[in-house]
């Protein structure tokens, strides 16, 4: 590196940043870009959440290393950033931290095992981590919802007319590696009553811990949005029912047995169904909001499947031409 170089000099660097829409390519980039500008070094980059420290996942890495595979003890001088404090960085046992905030509920840290640097390397990181966090925090504006981070509506609509596209287009070919998937919904049973007996505070800090559960339950590969309200969708990828309803159950009974601030227990009831070859958005969100609706209507707290119940003749068969309902 030159003595005379400038951060201004990598320009295109943060330009690149920028440039990206995906999250995943997003965080590689970060990773590969610090490794070409600082060869010979480490970097892991976390996601962390400020209400619960033991929910640190590591969602890029420069090397297959596991030395921070499990979950990383934050220093506590960069746990908390508040919105008028977007970053923060500090050097601590070998390492250097540069945290920052995205949304009020997410928080990132890029680790390296950089431990004398020059200002100019330091400038450069530092302002790196800045765009990297500024481009999240906009992808997080169009695709998330504010609240609780995961995928709003509109993300909902343009990830499930991808998925939908893809199985039909393996099936087509007799792609052998064509995936099964299950939809579901959740939805927090009397809502309305926490709301109106604890505020609306109280309310969004139950969708607010929810939102972190299922983070912390299902898998990166699985789609998880705010569908609206205290109504949750969820994509089980490659995943047979038998197997999604197990999972759902553990899931159900993990809520069941959280306690949440002032209010103490909160319980959900969900839907699922298994997402099948030709059939449309508009009907798959139909079956898992009939198991849902039957879920809620005897007795709340309970998981059911769209096609057990269908089998069992709780539910009325599809018409021959379910697959085409369009919605206006």
């Amino acid at each position: 590196m030159q003595p005379t170089a400038k951060v201004s000099d990598y320009c295109d660097v943060f330009l690149a940043l920028t440039e990206q829409r995906d999250q995943r390519a997003l965080n590689q980039l970060l990773i590969k870009t610090c490794l070409d500008l600082f060869p010979l070094h480490h970097f892991w980059l976390y996601n962390y959440a400020n209400f619960d420290q033991s929910t640190e996942k590591l969602i890029a890495s420069s090397e297959s290393s596991d030395e921070f595979s499990s979950p990383l003890a934050i220093p506590e001088q960069i746990q908390h950033i508040e919105p008028h404090q977007p970053s923060r960085f500090i050097r601590e046992e070998g390492y250097r931290y540069y945290s920052f905030k995205i949304l009020h509920s997410q928080n990132g840290v890029l680790i390296s095992n950089i431990e004398d640097t020059t200002d100019l390397m330091h400038d450069v990181i530092t302002k790196l981590v800045s765009v990297y966090a500024n481009q999240r925090f906009f992808m997080f504006s169009a695709m998330n919802d504010a609240l609780t981070g995961l995928y709003n509506r509109q993300a909902f609509d343009q990830q499930m007319d991808t998925l939908l596209l893809k199985q039909q287009s393996q099936r087509r070919k007799h792609d052998k590696s064509s995936e099964h998937h299950c939809f579901a919904l959740l939805d927090i049973d009397h809502f309305k009553q926490v709301n109106d007996n604890f505020g609306h505070l109280f309310g969004d800090e139950v969708l607010l811990i929810l939102s972190q559960q299922m983070q912390n339950a299902f898998r990166d590969e699985d789609l998880m949005f705010r569908y609206g309200g205290e109504e949750f969708a969820l994509v089980l990828k490659d995943i047979s029912l038998d197997s999604a309803l197990n999972v759902l159950e553990r899931f159900r009974t993990q809520i069941a047995q959280t306690s949440f601030p002032q209010i103490g227990q909160v319980t959900l009831s969900i839907g699922i169904t298994e997402i099948t070859e030709g059939l449309s958005l508009p009907a798959l969100i139909d079956r898992a909001d009939q198991a849902l609706y039957f879920a809620k209507e005897h007795g709340r707290n309970q998981v059911h499947s769209y096609e057990t119940l269908l089998n069992s003749g709780y539910l009325t068969p599809p018409s021959e031409h379910e697959g085409d309902i369009e919605l206006f």
